[in-house]
């Protein structure tokens, strides 16, 4: 099968982004989960926190985009991803 992100409602660059829309959230799920079949291939598995950003992005309660900017921001404060999702309202 091939992948599916380029089926998601592209944004302009530097427009206002929100969550998903339904029809997006359907393929964002089988993009996530043809990604996490690739990486399974080297033995590799997304985290408990990857699979909840997946999980609140699919829910609508958070952009891609946003929670991509919010960890990076978190990252370069903290050094770290431990503490990210808990320190997120969408995140609970």
């Amino acid at each position: 099968m091939p992948p599916l992100l380029h089926k998601i409602s592209p944004t302009e660059p530097g427009a206002a982004t929100g969550p998903l829309v339904l029809a997006d959230r359907a393929a964002y799920s089988i993009a996530a989960e043809q990604a996490e079949a690739v990486f399974a291939l080297e033995d590799m598995a997304p985290s408990a926190q990857d699979k909840a950003i997946t999980a609140a992005i699919l829910a609508g309660k958070v952009s891609p985009e946003q929670a991509r900017e919010e960890l990076r921001e978190y990252v370069i404060a903290h050094k770290s991803v431990a503490g990210f999702l808990e320190s997120r309202s969408w995140g609970r």
